[in-house]
């Protein structure tokens, strides 16, 4: 099949222990997010994207599931609302940490502590470091732009800090792996296949173990660089329309005021501004969905027509 090396990727064994991830994402957040209903909220969103996806994968190799009555056990709400999005984004932005490591961000921990599997795992702090030392990339690749130090946060920036925070969130669900070509990932040489370049991804760049192998082609219904790059278009696609729709919804949001500690306080007013965070949320969640989603629904073909193999009936 495919080979994770020595630094093993654990994918989800099931349902529960999707919930079980959940649960530690929100409570390892800072303490004023730890009971905010954006990240069960996620959860449930990206839940429902793996149960449709390795349903539809499970019937595509003509094994008969009920994906929709796994979906409706889900207990957690599977929708994200404007308030509760700028309820979040208040939050996360007034917490003073923020601002600590914002200006202080060298204290983080070396990036590969986790190589040998004996340290706690990766925080929200050393995404958010990542980013403040101008060095983060997401799973696709993409760099995002070295913030401002200023007493005042461009619309740009809170978009930039809010995805951070959302691929924290989402790669800690470990819902699925960064795919590469090589065993021993080196930036500018290896190939990570959901962005299609050599860009190493900052949670690989933190977590070594979130990697799966795979081949460049290969002639059976897995992943491979044939058909890896389906990843990033499908998705895309998908971001791209929810940020439309929700931009064109968005703009009746009220405005709100946060403090950031020594940085000062700054107002957050305009429907300028609360249309990128609603925006951005809406995108990102949409496309992580779609992502996870297409990609358990050819894992999931892949397992089941290899089960066939090895037990034909």
């Amino acid at each position: 099949m495919r080979s994770t090396g020595t630094n093993e990727y654990v994918p989800l064994a099931s349902a529960e222990d999707l919930k079980k991830r959940i649960a530690y994402v929100q409570q390892s957040l800072p303490p004023s997010l730890k009971d905010d209903k954006v990240v069960p909220a996620i959860g449930a969103i990206i839940a429902r994207a793996i149960l449709q996806g390795n349903a539809a994968g499970l019937r595509a190799a003509n094994f008969k599931v009920d994906g929709e009555g796994e979906i409706a056990k889900l207990d957690v709400p599977s929708k994200l609302t404007h308030g509760q999005l700028k309820a979040f984004v208040q939050t996360l932005l007034s917490d003073k940490s923020a601002a600590t490591i914002r200006v202080n961000s060298k204290n983080r921990r070396d990036p590969r502590i986790l190589q040998g599997g004996s340290q706690a795992e990766v925080t929200l702090w050393d995404y958010l470091s990542v980013y403040y030392e101008g060095k983060y990339r997401d799973i696709y690749g993409t760099d995002l732009a070295i913030p401002s130090i200023s007493t005042t946060i461009s619309d740009e920036e809170i978009a930039a800090v809010l995805s951070v925070v959302l691929d924290y969130i989402i790669d800690s669900m470990n819902v699925m792996p960064i795919l590469t070509s090589d065993d021993t990932p080196s930036d500018g040489k290896t190939t990570f296949y959901i962005g299609n370049n050599t860009k190493e991804p900052t949670r690989l760049l933190l977590d070594p173990k979130s990697k799966v192998v795979i081949p460049a082609h290969s002639d059976k219904c897995e992943w491979s660089g044939d058909n890896a790059d389906l990843l990033r278009i499908f998705s895309n696609a998908s971001g791209d329309k929810a940020a439309t729709v929700s931009s064109l919804v968005s703009q009746s949001m009220g405005g709100f005021s946060i403090g950031l500690g020594f940085l000062g306080k700054i107002s957050i007013g305009d429907n300028k501004a609360l249309s990128t965070v609603v925006k951005t949320a809406a995108s990102q969640v949409a496309n992580r969905a779609a992502l996870t989603s297409l990609y358990w629904a050819v894992e999931s073909r892949h397992r089941a027509v290899e089960l066939q193999a090895r037990h034909p009936q």
